[in-house]
């Protein structure tokens, strides 16, 4: 069996005081294919990324940032999404700040998880 998904986590050094937290969501996840967790240390976020996608193995590249935890159906959400329609070339989340999160990050999450942000991507896309 190959490997289906191949998750990108960037960060910025070996002290990223959040990838703990981050790849115990990702241990954690109910997906029942194969998947690889690749940390990649890059000079910025896009950088790693680009790098990430360079030595993925699997089909379905997703990317997590360490400051992120993921549901558990997270992966199987992603891959049943693109299964079914095979128009997409990708597909997103809703983020949930956690209690902590300055308001400025809750209302940013706010608006990417809302209608308005449907409406911003219908129109620019």
């Amino acid at each position: 069996m190959s490997i289906e998904v191949s998750i990108v986590t960037p960060v910025k050094d070996e002290n990223d005081p959040h990838i703990d937290q981050c790849l115990e969501s990702l241990e954690k996840q109910n997906y029942r294919g194969l998947f690889e967790i690749l940390v990649i240390k890059g000079g910025n976020r896009a950088q790693a990324r680009n790098l990430g996608i360079e030595q993925a193995k699997g089909e379905i590249i997703a990317f997590i940032d360490s400051d992120c935890v993921a549901l558990e159906n997270w992966i199987s959400i992603l891959v049943d999404s693109l299964k079914k329609d095979k128009t997409l070339g990708g597909v997103g989340g809703i983020n949930h700040s956690p209690a902590e999160e300055p308001y400025l990050g809750k209302a940013i999450d706010f608006v990417f998880s809302s209608y308005l942000d449907k409406v911003l991507l219908q129109e620019n896309g």
